[in-house]
């Protein structure tokens, strides 16, 4: 969730996003995908370098949310709604 840790997070790595790797909305909150790439270390300590990306649902992963949404409304007969957002 972009809640204000991740929000800094993203800010000082100068990551840049965009509506292409938010994976849904939900009360106001945008839900992205969060990679932590860190280097390796001892079993048990996790390194203070690490690499952040943003994965993106469509180009990353290959997710087509439209196509989940329409096969949500056909499951679960729900008409005329917007699913997600």
């Amino acid at each position: 969730m972009l809640n204000n840790q991740l929000s800094g997070e993203i800010k000082r790595k100068k990551v840049i996003y965009g509506e292409e790797h938010i994976f849904n909305k939900h009360d106001g909150h945008c839900i992205l995908g969060v990679l932590r790439t860190y280097k390796l270390t001892n079993p048990g300590k996790r390194s203070l370098n690490y690499r952040l990306d943003l994965v993106s649902p469509g180009k990353d992963l290959n997710i087509d949310l439209d196509l989940i949404a329409e096969k949500a409304r056909e499951r679960y007969m729900i008409k005329g709604e917007q699913i997600w957002w």
